[in-house]
């Protein structure tokens, strides 16, 4: 069966990522597979002398959340998509993405991006281009609502998908 990989982080982006993500399974008949990354606070741990004791409760305090949040997402997809399965993973994203696109033999990833300048992008890094970059499978990227991309490649991207260009 064809697999979509989607990551998502709950950000306000995620419900146009999944509305396109669920297109995008229906014309190739996929599963959806929703993937979120909790990253490790390893900040947290190197900047505050307590960090280290609290780093671990930290982040099965956000495991737990990111599993609840995954959960509430399934079931309300599952209302209009059957084929959604979700995937809670610890790690850096762009790593732990491309692994789960690998060993589900990803047809293709479909993530968002946040609309940041190149900038931002430079100094904190990007997680839709590092998967872009270093991905096996064709990667959809869903541009940030609102921004003059995502007017003017949309409707591109809904007709290259069915074919129709």
């Amino acid at each position: 069966m064809k697999t979509i990989i989607v990551p998502i982080d709950f950000s306000p982006v995620t419900k146009d990522i999944t509305r396109e993500a669920i297109r995008l399974a229906r014309l190739i008949r996929a599963q959806l597979i929703l993937v979120h990354v909790v990253e490790p606070p390893s900040a947290l741990r190197d900047l505050l002398p307590v960090g280290a004791k609290i780093a671990p409760e930290v982040l099965q305090e956000a495991r737990k959340i990111a599993s609840a949040r995954l959960t509430q997402w399934q079931k309300k997809l599952h209302r209009s998509f059957a084929g959604v399965d979700v995937v809670s993973l610890t790690g850096q994203p762009v790593v732990c993405i491309l692994n789960e696109a690998l060993r589900r033999r990803a047809t293709y990833i479909v993530l968002g991006s946040h609309g940041h300048s190149s900038v931002y992008d430079m100094l904190v890094g990007s997680v839709a281009k590092g998967v872009q970059t270093r991905a096996s499978c064709p990667v959809v990227v869903i541009p940030a609502l609102g921004s003059k991309a995502s007017r003017l490649t949309r409707p591109t991207i809904e007709l290259e998908i069915a074919g129709k260009r």
